[in-house]
């Protein structure tokens, strides 16, 4: 097998935690060289994340994408809005989805009975806190055995064999990609479903090609048979799935420094957003997307237009569909995150303000939309000290 084929086999892990326990993160990393060496684990952390990236979006899609989350406790993780408010978060609610398997461990002593994650089982063993061994070094080896055996048992995908010989007869994946003859329609919800699980099995295993071939596959099936509002939801959570494939594709391709492959790739996605667009214009997830690949070719004021024509669509839709209202106006919220986030990049930080202060109204806790009004407002009181800057600095932050 080779290198590429083991690490796609290998389970994902996340670690959670504070910047004042990275000593201790770094003294886990460590001792889990070995589950790593065999092949069982590759790991993400922020210190991973390429200066001039996008930190919170790169953090989102690493999290979402982890089988095993690991949460580093301490009185500064408890402290932390961000590792506590967000990032477990997301974690838990994955978990209770079965999407991945949260594992708490207890790096110094803190109070956390009645913390949202006390009903898991902790390590080290007897919950007793990492600095509280007389030997450290039992402890972590205490960490990575507890980790290791809820791979064995929760995971799949570590081992050398193909991943579909280790599943049972009837979770064998689909290999719809790969089928000659496919049907023409989707003909129920259970349908949808079974492709929405194929998707993140290959997304898991960072098949991205195939992800991407499914989700083409899906979206051009005939969709009459679910309903309009089924119909509707089914498109735009697979051209959602499809933007998260290409991000994710080109994140590889900007860490192994390929940058003439990235800008050719991103062009790529560009013209099959405008071709998508042209073919489906009434269609908020499409201009959404196309914004997003636009940005990320830093082609601002392009993108600016292509999400205010999103954010139009999105609250046209809101009328046809109140059925979906909810999935509508988190998108709504979105848009309006990402607009502000174009106006912030071409320096129009009242516009952004408003951008994000919108976004906020209907997501309060919107991590990024919180994260993009600090910017402005950080950008504002970092201007010269101008009277005429000063005086706008000071009615932006009022308003």
């Amino acid at each position: 097998m080779s290198e590429q084929e083991q690490e796609a086999l290998a389970t994902g892990i996340f670690y959670c935690y504070a910047r004042c326990d990275e000593i201790y993160r770094q003294e886990l990393e460590k001792h889990l060289s070995i589950l790593r060496h065999q092949g069982i684990i590759r790991e993400w952390h922020d210190r991973e994340i390429v200066p001039g990236t996008n930190w919170a979006e790169e953090i989102d899609i690493h999290l979402s994408t982890a089988s095993v989350i690991l949460l580093l406790i301490s009185s500064d993780f408890l402290t932390s809005n961000y590792c506590y408010g967000i990032e477990m978060k997301k974690a838990l609610e994955m978990h209770k989805t079965g999407e991945a398997c949260v594992i708490p461990i207890l790096l110094r002593p803190v109070v956390w009975q009645g913390a949202p994650f006390a009903h898991l089982q902790c390590l080290p063993r007897d919950a007793r806190a990492v600095t509280l061994w007389q030997n450290r070094d039992a402890a972590f080896s205490d960490i990575v055995e507890g980790i290791h055996t809820v791979i064995i048992k929760h995971s799949t995908f570590f081992s050398s064999s193909p991943a579909s010989s280790l599943l049972p007869p009837q979770e064998q994946p689909l290999s719809i990609i790969h089928q000659d003859s496919f049907e023409d329609a989707i003909l129920s919800l259970e349908d949808v479903d079974i492709y929405g699980e194929e998707y993140k099995r290959l997304t898991r295993l960072r098949n991205y090609n195939d992800a991407l071939a499914l989700c083409n596959h899906v979206l051009s099936l005939n969709l009459d048979e679910l309903g309009i509002i089924e119909k509707q939801r089914t498109i735009s959570i697979f051209w959602c799935n499809k933007g998260q494939i290409w991000h994710l594709m080109a994140t590889e391709l900007e860490d192994r420094f390929r940058y003439k492959e990235l800008e050719i790739f991103r062009k790529k996605i560009i013209d099959e957003c405008e071709s998508a667009c042209s073919l489906q214009p009434d269609l908020g997830v499409l201009w959404s997307l196309k914004g997003e690949m636009l940005m990320f070719s830093k082609r601002y004021k392009e993108a600016l237009g292509a999400h205010e024509h999103a954010l139009a669509l999105y609250q046209e839709e809101l009328l046809f569909y109140p059925e979906l209202a909810r999935g509508i106006q988190v998108s709504i919220a979105e848009e309006w995150r990402r607009k502000g986030d174009c106006l912030y990049l071409l320096d129009r930080y009242k516009e952004a303000l408003v951008a994000y202060e919108e976004c906020l109204k209907l997501d309060p806790e919107n991590p990024r939309g919180l994260y993009g009004k600090k910017k402005v407002i950080v950008a504002v009181r970092g201007w010269p000290k101008n009277t005429d800057k000063k005086t706008e600095a000071d009615e932006t932050l009022t308003k």
